[in-house]
């Protein structure tokens, strides 16, 4: 059972250092899910956290910003509780 689906919207032209930091502040649990939901002008990897079990990543149109991206993550989780942490 997952009690907590963290949503990340990301936007990046190349660089996912800060979103590399972000993911490895949280804890990898079974309990936790995190969904990064990248609306970049250029998609990041979908392998670029192979090594993490709880991490889905979604994409987004980047015209529509941070708020659509959050949405995309929420329709998406599966926890009871929801966190929202920016990549930056």
């Amino acid at each position: 059972m997952i009690n907590y689906s963290i949503i990340i919207p990301h936007y990046a032209l190349n660089d996912t250092s800060m979103l590399k930091r972000a993911v490895k502040s949280i804890p990898e649990n079974e309990n936790i899910e995190v969904i990064i939901v990248d609306n970049s002008l250029i998609p990041i990897d979908n392998t670029l956290f192979i090594d993490r079990n709880n991490i889905k990543i979604l994409y987004s149109d980047n015209n529509k910003g941070a708020g659509r991206a959050r949405n995309v993550g929420i329709e998406n989780s599966k926890g009871k509780w929801l966190l929202f942490l920016d990549a930056d």
